[in-house]
């Protein structure tokens, strides 16, 4: 589990008990840049943070248009990962709605 800035945390890290960790991120755009050949298919599961995966990743899925399925932990976050795609002429469907407030998406280029 983690607790970033500006993502939507499933607990309140102010009371959690559990050890902090400080681990070194990159955006799926600088690996690209990096060499790592374009993704086909890219999956997103990473706690609240997939709108900020997804805006590091805005010009590869730009360039490679993968297919990408994204779990989105409640709907909020399902509405507004969908309008990120609408606004990439993506189309995004519903793959299963899993309890309690998880939804796994599934969004393709138009």
């Amino acid at each position: 589990m983690s607790f970033l800035d500006s993502t939507t945390a499933s607990t309140d890290p102010g009371t959690s008990a559990w050890d902090r960790i400080v681990v070194t991120v990159r955006t799926a755009d600088a690996l690209i840049q990096e060499g790592i050949p374009h993704p086909t298919v890219m999956k997103v599961d990473v706690e609240g943070a997939e709108l900020l995966v997804l805006r590091g990743a805005t010009e590869t899925i730009r360039m490679a248009r993968p297919t990408v399925i994204v779990e989105a932990h409640s709907a909020r976050l399902a509405f507004e990962v969908h309008e990120w795609f609408r606004n990439q002429e993506y189309q995004v469907r519903l793959l299963a709605d899993l309890a309690p407030s998880r939804i796994l998406l599934s969004a393709q280029p138009v």
